[in-house]
């Protein structure tokens, strides 16, 4: 399974507009893969019929197009991630106000807790999800950058 799809059948559906958009990094790859000369044929008739440094500069201009929208890509990701972790703080202290003052002898109020605990903890788990997701899909895709521009920029994004 391509990753692509991968991420789509992985996300958490309310979120869906959240997550980083790996179909638009994934299609200046291949503008940036055809300008590269990894489409052999095009690449052979354009290089007749347009310079080397014609070809480099358009390669950087897609390079550069790839992480501008990746930044945007990573703010989008990063807002949306840090929005629900300060509610997941909130959440947590509501839980432990809870804990300290209710009647742990009240079964209805120990239901409650425990819901309230379920809750939160299934919360935690689909933004853990979010994170991983989000971060592969990063990785990914600048693996392939990397690879088709012959250099080693990842290290900008993965610290």
């Amino acid at each position: 399974m391509k990753f692509g799809q991968e991420l789509a059948s992985k996300l958490t559906s309310e979120w869906r507009g959240k997550y980083v958009d790996y179909n638009a990094l994934k299609a200046v790859i291949t503008r940036l893969q055809e300008e590269s000369g990894q489409n052999e044929i095009k690449f052979r008739i354009m290089k007749s019929m347009i310079s080397a440094d014609y070809i480099e500069r358009e390669k950087e201009k897609l390079s550069e197009t790839f992480f501008e929208l990746q930044e945007i890509e990573e703010t989008k990701v990063n807002l949306f991630f840090n929005e629900k972790i300060s509610y997941a703080h909130c959440h947590l202290a509501d839980i432990s106000r809870n804990c300290e003052e209710i009647n742990m002898h009240k079964k209805k109020e120990q239901k409650r807790l425990k819901e309230a605990i379920c809750e939160f903890y299934l919360f935690v788990k689909k933004l853990q999800a979010f994170q991983e997701l989000n971060f592969t899909a990063f990785r990914k895709i600048n693996k392939k950058h990397d690879k088709i521009m012959n250099s080693q920029e990842q290290h900008k994004f993965v610290c």
